[in-house]
């Protein structure tokens, strides 16, 4: 199960904005943690094969991704949160079009994915 954790930040007024992407252990699982300006209008997770979408609906992209609308979270070095038998998660792809934000991961098609708010920590 891969987890994403979309934790809002009361940083003002307007739609949401994702901030920053982090590779994270939440509890025995992979995450992708989001840290956004308020939370996204809607979220919703679309499967093919072993390509996943997580969009988040009524969400730009922050200040860390000026100048593009496309972008690739690469992990790097440790595999410290892989619990044993679990798929390596290596990238995730960000891009943005009309009012939405997209995450692309690929992962065996019987990974799930979960989709919760968190801490940010």
């Amino acid at each position: 199960m891969i987890c994403l954790a979309v934790t809002a930040l009361a940083l003002g007024l307007g739609g949401a904005r994702i901030e920053d992407v982090r590779f994270v252990r939440v509890g025995s699982r992979l995450g992708v943690q989001l840290r956004v300006s308020s939370p996204p209008a809607r979220v919703v997770v679309h499967r093919g094969g072993s390509m996943a979408r997580v969009s988040l609906e009524g969400t730009t992209l922050g200040t860390l991704f000026a100048g593009g609308d496309r972008f690739e979270w690469l992990r790097t070095g440790a595999t410290w949160y892989l619990p044993s038998g679990w798929p390596a998660l290596e990238a995730v792809r960000i891009q943005t079009s009309a009012g939405e934000v997209s995450l692309y991961f690929h992962v065996p098609p019987e990974t799930s994915i979960e989709v919760s708010g968190g801490t940010w920590k």
